[in-house]
């Protein structure tokens, strides 16, 4: 019964991974790429980025990590990465005096 509860896992999680690369592949065409997500997620997103027509993965992605950040708010993801270098850091924008 434990071999056929993970085949069937296995299986939800490797269509899960194909729609996401469907949806990546969609909007990301000519944009780079920066992905985050668990590593048994992350070796079934590859190769189904692989799949997808006319979406290059090795021009695309240029970022990939293994890394759960999903309880941090926006902010807090940008901070993390900026901090990490991966992207600038977030620029304070400051009311201007009115004239």
């Amino acid at each position: 019964v434990d071999d056929h509860r993970q085949a069937h896992r296995q299986e939800l999680e490797r269509r899960f991974a194909t729609e996401i690369a469907e949806a990546i592949a969609q909007t990301c065409l000519d944009r780079d790429l920066i992905l985050f997500a668990a590593n048994s997620l992350l070796g079934k997103l590859r190769p189904a980025l692989a799949s997808q027509p006319g979406f290059d993965v090795d021009s695309t992605l240029i970022v990939e990590q293994a890394l759960d950040l999903t309880k941090l708010s926006s902010s807090e993801i940008h901070d993390r990465l900026a901090k990490d270098g991966i992207l600038p850091a977030r620029r304070v924008v400051r009311d201007q005096p009115r004239r």
